[in-house]
């Protein structure tokens, strides 16, 4: 385990005020503030905002992941279905 450092900033009263409340939260949790506030606050705010380059990522994983699923479905369609098969999806037929 790493040694925390502590560094000191300077802030205005209110958010001093809302970092000590924080921070009497989180030790009646039995937790650091740090820890606390990695909970508490918003995911992009705590880490690093994604860049363009992780969405561009995202993205081509999203999309591969999309085409792989169509590619499994064609085929499994393809192998289930008898060939010459043809759907006949118009309401007149749940008639018949």
């Amino acid at each position: 385990m790493v040694a925390a450092t502590k560094i000191t900033i300077e802030v205005d009263v209110a958010v001093a005020d809302i970092l000590r409340r924080a921070d009497a939260h989180a030790r009646a949790r039995g937790e650091t503030l740090s820890t606390y506030l990695e909970r508490a606050v918003p995911r992009d705010v705590v880490k690093d905002t994604p860049t363009i380059e992780d969405d561009k990522a995202r993205i081509a994983r999203q999309t591969e992941a999309w085409n792989r699923f169509v590619r499994e479905m064609t085929a499994l369609v393809t192998a289930s279905v008898p060939p010459g098969h043809v759907a006949d999806d118009s309401r007149d037929s749940i008639y018949d």
